[in-house]
């Protein structure tokens, strides 16, 4: 997921330089996937730091509410896909 991320930033990047009303949504609507990407990847890496490094009550505490943050940016995610410009593949 990381990896997309970097891509869709650049890719957004590169749309920034353009004024066509296609650029524009496709580069909002890059920077919502970045964003929600971002999110995910923070998920992940702190699940991987709360396993290491907290008790196991603390551990099943945190990764209950990780993952239902998690679940709920799955569930962006799906919307973002739905939601993307045409021209986008």
């Amino acid at each position: 997921l990381h990896a997309v991320r970097i891509r869709a930033k650049k890719c957004r990047y590169l749309l920034d330089g353009y004024t066509h009303s296609h650029s524009q949504r496709a580069s909002e609507w890059l920077k919502r996937l970045q964003d929600c990407l971002g999110q995910l990847h923070d998920i992940a890496q702190a699940r991987r730091w709360v396993h290491e490094r907290s008790n196991w009550a603390l551990r099943q505490h945190l990764r209950a509410q990780l993952r239902a943050q998690a679940r709920h940016l799955r569930t962006d995610l799906e919307q973002l896909r739905r939601s993307r410009p045409s021209f986008i593949l």
